[in-house]
């Protein structure tokens, strides 16, 4: 008699995270900014971001494909709320706790395309004034 795989085992399971034979590209603990999760999981994958959570609702799973970002923000300053924020194209604003919320912000960047100017994207930093 085989024992069922626990939702535990589920969300943290090879064949979870690497579904055909994808290799995850960045991997952190994340929340959104009003709900927090047990085991908490973000991924990075080449066309999309997978979100995966334990709550006390069950098993939480949500995928954006990276063709639906259309821009996102990031902070350094805070602990308890969102420090990184996905603007979607359909207006939607998906506001999160992600650890390492520079790396995810380069990371994306790079595979929307997007160049990454650091004088100009880092938070709370203004441009520097080239000398006439």
């Amino acid at each position: 008699m085989s024992r069922r795989p626990g939702v535990l085992s589920l969300l943290m399971s090879k064949k979870n995270r690497n579904t055909n034979s994808e290799q995850c590209l960045l991997s952190s603990s994340f929340r959104y900014a009003d709900r927090r999760f047990l085991f908490g999981r973000i991924r990075l994958y080449r066309d999309r971001i997978d979100l995966f959570g334990l709550h006390w609702r069950g098993l939480h799973r949500r995928t954006i494909a990276l063709r639906d970002v259309a821009r996102l923000s990031w902070r350094t300053d805070t602990e308890r709320s969102a420090n990184m924020t996905l603007y979607l194209r359909d207006d939607e604003a998906v506001r999160l706790w992600v650890e390492g919320a520079g790396l995810w912000k380069y990371q994306i960047d790079a595979r929307l395309g997007n160049q990454l100017n650091v004088a100009d994207d880092l938070p709370g930093s203004t441009p520097s004034a080239s000398a006439a």
